[in-house]
């Protein structure tokens, strides 16, 4: 009997991003605090041109680190991810305003249940905490 629960295929891929906002943001300074080269970043007050043609002005500024990996590798993917940021605060760094981990989990009907579980240990959560991080986690 085929179920219509949604499931997570072995080939699936998950993501895992670090996003950092603020007004004033200095991107080469984020870049230089965590050790990463930004996947996409943009500065408050950039224009940019969407596909149909209209000019968007960036609102806010942001720095975004993105890895794409599979996902029963995602809790460890996420402590490494983690283990290249060597500071002990982001928030009121080079104009950081707001931090996020952004984790997302693709989920796929099929015809077979499985599940997605992701541990994050107590110390794990308190050092996210401290850094400033909100954590989103999101499913669909």
């Amino acid at each position: 009997m085929m179920s219509s629960e949604p499931h997570l295929t072995s080939d699936n891929f998950c993501s895992i991003a670090i996003y950092l906002y603020g007004n004033s943001i200095s991107l080469e300074s984020v870049s230089a605090l965590l050790g990463l080269t930004p996947t996409r970043s943009r500065n408050r007050g950039d224009v940019r041109v969407t596909s149909s043609g209209s000019e968007v002005v960036q609102k806010i500024g942001f720095w975004e680190y993105r890895v794409k990996v599979n996902v029963d590798q995602a809790s460890s993917s996420l402590f490494e991810l983690m283990d290249l940021v060597k500071c002990d605060s982001l928030l009121g760094q080079a104009g950081i305003e707001k931090a996020e981990l952004d984790i997302f989990v693709p989920l796929e009907s099929g015809d077979s249940e499985s599940g997605f579980s992701m541990e994050m240990p107590s110390g794990f959560l308190a050092r996210l905490s401290k850094l400033g991080f909100d954590v989103v986690v999101t499913s669909r």
